[in-house]
């Protein structure tokens, strides 16, 4: 219901995602890392975002401490926090997605309404979701699960490969 009420109240831009895309030679995405705390995604995400720059993309990095997440305002608990924060990163990718870029987070600890939540908001955009560790999702969820024990450059370049396939335009948008 949000999404719809802010795409009637939300002046468009003139540029639709097509002619971005075409532009950028690349397809907007909205690209999720989590997985339990300390498995090193902020730093595999940091890490992504420069190899997709220094490969051409227009990508972007901004992840949620964790913190964050697990720490209310002054005047509000936890949990309201954490859903702002959500709704806030939900609606920073809409923009970036919207824009044409890539917008990659990592964030930790995040339950399945949190991730349904992310990609409602960043929709009509698509969100690709890489776990790490141990999988505590649907599979639907997941575009691509890394495992644990997977050494930091072999993860790197799986999702880099993942990515570039995904990131390609449509066909009939490249002639």
């Amino acid at each position: 219901r949000y999404v719809k009420h802010r795409d009637e109240v939300w002046v468009q831009s003139a540029l639709d995602h097509q002619k971005r895309a075409f532009k950028y030679q690349h397809k907007s995405a909205f690209v999720v890392l989590t997985g339990i705390q300390n498995l090193g995604k902020q730093q595999l995400a940091s890490s992504l975002e420069r190899k997709l720059f220094e490969s051409g993309y227009l990508a972007y990095f901004r992840g949620i401490s964790n913190r964050a997440l697990m720490a209310g305002d002054l005047e509000e608990d936890a949990t309201i926090a954490k859903m702002k924060h959500i709704r806030q990163l939900g609606e920073m990718a809409y923009v970036f997605s919207d824009a044409g870029l890539i917008f990659i987070t990592s964030i930790s600890d995040i339950d399945e309404d949190d991730l349904n939540t992310l990609k409602t908001l960043n929709q009509p955009y698509q969100c690709l979701v890489i776990n790490i560790g141990e999988n505590k999702f649907k599979d639907h969820l997941i575009d691509l699960q890394i495992e644990e024990s997977e050494d930091q450059e072999i993860s790197s370049q799986k999702l880099m490969l993942f990515l570039e396939d995904k990131l390609q335009q449509d066909p009939e948008y490249s002639i």
